[in-house]
């Protein structure tokens, strides 16, 4: 008895908790085995979703980016022309330097002295040759004419000794000897007088052009020594060609360095350029000198187009195209050299198709993509449809796709995650019922809940 008690009472439990899961109608059969029981069926109000018309599209713009680095339109590296010692470097590495700036000196002092002593020399030549222009002094030349007359005299003197000696010896009133020791006096007095009048005769005629020409060679000798000691003095510094930064300093004070052993290396920071590598057909549509904008380490920068080099790389077959930064006319930092720079170009695609959001899109099967819209039905209701589309391009918030649908087609965009193919919607335009479209969907939240707990499980 107690045994039939405890069944009968566990059956009635049963039958109790059937009827609050499945309501009065399931739990005594009156509905079929196997039906659910749906919003539509139990007359709850439609879901409101909201929604936007599809218009088709005869093409979309794609951007694609480019990169290549920054770098300056100079470089150099400055060395020394000849050995030395190196005395001052005045840059450190990242200083700005203008044109004309002395950026480090070798030990000139050796040269110093020697161009002490070529213009010393270089004077006296000067004068030896200012000299000879000038030719002999008046009181040279008066001299030289009385030694003439002086020697005159005494020529004559010994003629007269000689002719008297002569006429003697004929009557031999005077030896041999002596007429010839008068010859010999007389002969020597003509020698005298003859050496004498040549010299007044060059006194007379100035310096001869040969004696001209070799002075005026020795001046130009020791001017092109002294021209060329001032060279290498002025080559014991290092000169900045250009403005910009010191990229590195490769040597300190007292080092010996060698002849073209770089010192420092400089950039041209003020004029920077942008090498890419751009495919043909899109570097062709790149005109010399035009605008455009290129971002540099999450900054924008204007550029110009500055040139299409004629050859393509051997290896990536790719045209290279040099752009010039702008200056920043609000101070900007420069970016550093060798920072990647990103060109996108606005590439159009003539292709048919829909703009829609990424929200409205879910995955769909075989890599396609599925969205929800919405079909009309007899009675003037509104259902939800799935249709697969193919991805052609996607922005940031925003898909191109294509497929099955028809111009005008509704779009549901209030999240593919709340409704299902064939639920009864209530579609609202996108602009007007957004916040009608928040109540509804906590309704329906509401009789989601209400019906799943309606529903067998």
């Amino acid at each position: 008895m107690t045994s039939r008690v405890a069944i009968g009472g566990s059956l009635a439990a049963l039958a109790l908790s059937a009827l609050l899961i499945f309501g009065p109608a399931r739990a005594f059969g009156l509905l079929p085995q196997g039906s659910a029981v749906t919003r539509d069926q139990a007359g709850n109000r439609p879901l409101a979703v909201l929604v936007r018309p599809m218009r088709r599209e005869v093409g979309y713009t794609r951007h694609q980016a480019y990169t290549g680095t920054v770098r300056a339109a100079r470089t150099g590296l400055l060395a020394f022309e000849a050995p030395g010692k190196l005395i001052e470097v005045l840059v450190d590495d990242g200083d700005r330097i203008e044109a004309g700036d002395v950026l480090a000196r070798q030990d000139d002092r050796k040269l110093r002295a020697r161009r002490d002593e070529i213009e010393a020399r270089l004077k006296e030549a000067q004068a030896a040759f200012a000299e000879a222009q000038n030719g002999p002094r008046l009181q040279t030349v008066e001299a030289a004419r009385a030694r003439v007359a002086e020697l005159q005299a005494q020529e004559a003197l010994a003629e007269i000794e000689f002719r008297r000696d002569s006429e003697l010896r004929q009557t031999g009133s005077v030896p041999q000897q002596s007429l010839d020791r008068t010859r010999f006096s007389y002969e020597a007095a003509r020698a005298r007088r003859m050496q004498a009048e040549q010299e007044l005769s060059e006194l007379d005629a100035g310096t001869r052009p040969e004696r001209l020409d070799a002075a005026a060679a020795a001046v130009a000798q020791l001017e092109a020594s002294l021209e060329d000691l001032d060279l290498r003095i002025e080559d014991c510094r290092l000169v900045a060609p250009y403005a910009g930064r010191v990229v590195r300093r490769m040597a300190d004070e007292g080092a010996i360095v060698a002849a073209d052993v770089p010192v420092l290396e400089i950039a041209e920071t003020d004029r920077l350029e942008v090498r890419l590598g751009l495919p043909p057909e899109i570097a062709t549509e790149l005109v010399d000198g035009s605008d455009c904008r290129l971002t540099i380490a999450g900054r924008d920068y204007a550029a110009r187009v500055l040139q299409r080099l004629p050859r393509l790389d051997p290896q990536t077959r790719t045209q290279t195209v040099l752009l010039t930064l702008h200056p920043d006319p609000n101070g900007a930092v420069e970016p550093p050299l060798s920072e990647l720079a990103r060109l996108t170009i606005e590439l159009p695609v003539a292709r048919e198709g829909f703009w829609v959001p990424l929200s409205a899109m879910t995955r769909g099967p075989r890599g396609l993509w599925s969205l929800f819209v919405t079909e009309g039905t007899e009675g003037g209701e509104h259902r939800v449809v799935r249709v697969e589309v193919e991805l052609l391009h996607a922005d940031d918030d925003r898909a191109f796709v294509r497929g099955p649908i028809d111009d005008g087609t509704s779009l549901i965009v209030d999240g593919p995650h709340r409704v299902v193919p064939g639920q009864r919607i209530e579609p609202l335009a996108e602009a007007t019922g957004a916040a009608e479209s928040a109540t509804s969907a906590a309704a329906g939240a509401g009789s989601i809940a209400k019906d799943d707990r309606m529903s067998p499980r």
